[in-house]
């Protein structure tokens, strides 16, 4: 199900001159926190028609300074993307198009029109006369949610010697228990929110996924972050259609290389944060799960340890101004070798580009 959203057909692109459209930039930091991939839909797609829209989505929750094209022609006219309902771009917004010379224009409909022989797998599913009754079935959604997370589990290795495991988190600190249940809250909000994407993408009625997946959410007893996410989603439902919704990479793809607690005060207990280091990027969280911060190789980022060796100081650019961390922890140490390491790795790879 999940591979059913994937492009299987698509028209050659013709060359032509003039007006390019700007690619929209990559947002990296996922609300549920997949640091260093794009979802894994097409942002570059677009599609042929747009059907008009009964309500009009909230301002509060629409990304107006962004904008994409389709990717689809049963998409719809918005995109739900790293947790933004972005509005699509080209096929009726007469506005947009005023804005172009003719140039623009023509090299724009000329894309559009490429467009229309895009075929993806689901949409071959959801055609009246093959539909199947079987995707109607609440019972099939919840039993592939908990296959996937049964699957995800066994990959992190958390279900390998169970009486082993809960013995060794009992044993643990407060914070670091925390950090478990925060990996544990982004598997299973993860695999709730492509199941919605899925979902919606086999035309399920939009008030029995909202209803199932609450009930799963429940059960599942996600934290206030995660819970949030799902609801944002949820709540954006009526303006979504077909493949719409952009998956997210599931955690075992979103390799993290190491996992630290930090404070950014000494002795405060209560200040802790989360310090990961995944390939491509550094990501800082607090205890919820949420992304304070994202370091990546154009942060122009340095590291130093302390003379005490109990603290490190990260140096970035923050739009073109020179910032200095500071973060305390008994791993100073660790957190600055693995550091100095990724950093080191970035370079060499982005010396062999």
């Amino acid at each position: 199900l999940f591979k059913a959203n994937r492009l299987i057909s698509t028209p050659e692109p013709k060359p032509t001159s003039g007006f390019k459209r700007k690619q929209m930039e990559k947002t990296c930091e996922c609300v549920i926190g997949a640091p260093e991939w794009e979802s894994e839909s097409d942002t570059g797609s677009v599609g042929c028609t747009e059907e008009p829209m009964k309500s009009k989505p909230d301002e509060s929750s629409l990304q107006t300074d962004m904008r994409i094209l389709r990717k689809s022609a049963s998409a719809g006219s918005h995109r739900f993307i790293n947790g933004k309902l972005i509005p699509c771009d080209g096929v009726t917004n007469s506005e947009n198009i005023q804005n172009h010379t003719p140039s623009e224009v023509s090299t724009t409909a000329s894309t559009i029109s490429t467009a229309c022989t895009r075929v993806y797998l689901y949409e071959a599913l959801v055609q009246p006369k093959h539909r199947s009754r079987l995707w109607d079935h609440m019972q099939f959604w919840e039993d592939t949610f908990f296959d996937t997370v049964a699957q995800e589990r066994d990959m992190m290795g958390l279900d390998q010697a169970p009486m082993e495991m809960l013995e060794k988190f009992y044993n643990l600190t407060p914070t670091e228990k925390r950090i478990l249940q925060c990996q544990e809250d982004r598997l299973l909000a993860t695999c709730l929110y492509n199941l919605i994407g899925c979902m919606l993408m086999m035309k399920v009625d939009r008030e029995a996924i909202r209803t199932r997946i609450r009930r799963i959410q429940a059960r599942c007893r996600l934290g206030s972050y995660f819970s949030n996410t799902l609801s944002h989603l949820l709540d954006q439902l009526q303006y979504l259609e077909g493949n719409a919704v952009d998956l997210l990479p599931t955690v075992t793809r979103c390799n993290c290389l190491h996992t630290f607690h930090v404070q950014k005060s000494s002795g405060n207990s209560e200040d802790c944060k989360i310090f990961e280091i995944y390939k491509n990027c550094i990501i800082l969280r607090d205890l919820t799960g949420a992304i304070i911060n994202r370091m990546d190789c154009n942060s122009s980022l340095g590291v130093m340890l302390s003379a005490d060796e109990h603290a490190i100081v990260l140096t970035m650019k923050r739009n073109g101004v020179d910032v200095a961390e500071s973060y305390y922890s008994h791993q100073a140490r660790q957190i600055y070798d693995a550091v100095k390491i990724w950093l080191d790795s970035v370079r060499e790879q982005a010396g062999n580009l």
